[in-house]
């Protein structure tokens, strides 16, 4: 009968500590590994991604220029258009005061003589001698109609007149009120066959360029007019 007197409980013991230091060194190594690979599979696909938003960025920058210049171009043209506006109001503002004066000649009847026209803010007083209270109600209501110019006229007062001689016909003096209309906002439309643009007003050498309206007299000032009689 043999016996074994050497230790092999020990010595498999120590075998299989080896072995499964071993295999746990080979897992950590493949575990390393498989990290490794990820992380420079990740950083490939980071620097792909950043290179594309840097491609986006300078498409987007190239983009904005035009974007900007154009917004540049609006406000400029904006800014031109207002400037156009407000000489073509002013070029129309100047000829209100001739149309004011040709309207009341045109619709003073005959038996009126007009006399006096003052301004005060935008109210207008007309003063002025009839030979009758018929010829002023006349007067009043051919105002009245001219509502492309005139607003809110009224008879202010009528009396007669203080004779001047003893074969003076019997006058009447009366006083009435107006107002002009508002400057429409279509002005501007019809103020655009004599208000030039300024590109054509810097130059006079343009052709068709319409020459700028003369100043009409100022309604201020008393003004005295005579009917066709």
């Amino acid at each position: 009968m043999l016996l074994n007197l050497f230790p092999y409980r020990e010595a498999r013991r120590r075998r299989r500590r080896q072995a499964f230091s071993v295999l746990l060194a080979a897992a950590a190594g493949l575990g390393l590994v498989a990290a490794l690979l990820g992380y420079a599979a990740l950083q490939r696909r980071t620097a792909a991604q950043e290179r594309r938003n840097e491609l986006l960025s300078a498409e987007i920058a190239a983009l904005d220029a035009p974007l900007l210049a154009a917004a540049r171009l609006r406000a400029e043209l904006t800014v031109l258009q207002g400037r156009v506006q407000e000489l073509r109001s002013l070029q129309w503002e100047r000829r209100r005061p001739a149309q004011l004066l040709e309207a009341l000649a045109r619709h003073t009847p005959e038996g009126v003589q007009l006399t006096t026209l003052r301004q005060q803010a935008d109210r207008f007083t007309l003063g002025g001698v009839a030979q009758g209270s018929a010829e002023v109600q006349a007067l009043v209501r051919k105002l009245s109609q001219d509502t492309a110019l005139l607003q809110r006229v009224a008879l202010v007062e009528i009396k007669a007149a203080a004779p001047a001689g003893r074969d003076a016909r019997r006058l009447f003096d009366f006083t009435l009120e107006f107002q002009l209309q508002p400057l429409p906002a279509t002005a501007t439309a019809a103020a655009t066959a004599s208000a030039p643009a300024p590109s054509q007003a810097a130059s006079s050498a343009v052709p068709g360029m319409a020459p700028p309206a003369q100043p009409g007299p100022t309604v201020g000032q008393p003004a005295a007019i005579r009917s066709g009689a």
